[in-house]
Parts: C-alpha cells; sequence; structure tokens
C-alpha cells in the first residue's frame, strides 16, 4: 500500500478513535470511499465502530454531500439526468393540482 494510503487508513483509525473518546459514534453502513482518477487502484479501507468492530467500507461510483451529487468520474452527465427527473416530477405535481 502507498504512503497516501496508509495515511488515510491511520486518519480513519484516529477517527474511530476520537469517535469512541467521545461517544459520537460513526454509521459505518453510511460511510462510504469514493475513488477518483483515471488510473484508480481500489484499495479497501476499513473503520471500527464503538463496540471495536471492524467494518469495511463499501466503495461508491455516486454519492450526495451537502445536496449536491458527485460521481467518481466527475461528469455531469448522471447529475444532469438526476435534476431533470427531479424537475419532472415536481412539474408533474404542479400540473396535477390544476384542472
Amino acid at each position: 500500500m502507498s504512503l497516501d494510503r496508509n495515511m488515510l487508513q491511520t486518519d480513519l483509525d484516529n477517527l474511530s478513535e476520537w469517535s469512541r473518546k467521545w461517544l459520537l459514534c460513526f454509521n459505518t453502513d453510511k460511510c462510504r470511499v469514493m475513488h477518483f482518477g483515471r488510473q484508480v487502484i481500489s484499495t479497501q479501507y476499513s473503520l471500527q465502530d464503538h463496540a471495536g468492530n471492524v467494518h469495511m467500507l463499501q466503495n461508491s461510483k455516486m454519492e450526495k454531500d451537502l445536496g449536491v451529487w458527485m460521481d467518481d468520474s466527475l461528469k455531469f452527465s448522471d447529475l444532469v439526468l438526476l435534476a431533470a427527473k427531479k424537475a419532472n416530477q415536481i412539474l408533474g405535481m404542479i400540473k396535477g393540482s390544476f384542472n
């Protein structure tokens, strides 16, 4: 594993320690890893829960953060489709409320 990957895993371990110390637990089911770039070497990372159980983090191709969808290729085509779908749903609700 490269130095950067080791540093990231060390940071995750430190976060686990911090969460146990302050009794602020992470929901490990909602924690994901997203790899960016063309030549990405997929690496497995782990996070410990409050009981000390190790959970392998799932890889993700698309995630929503602060209301903004991001994908691993940083292209906007899928994001535009999601926005158009949501706009069409709202338009359908507006049309349905008028006769």
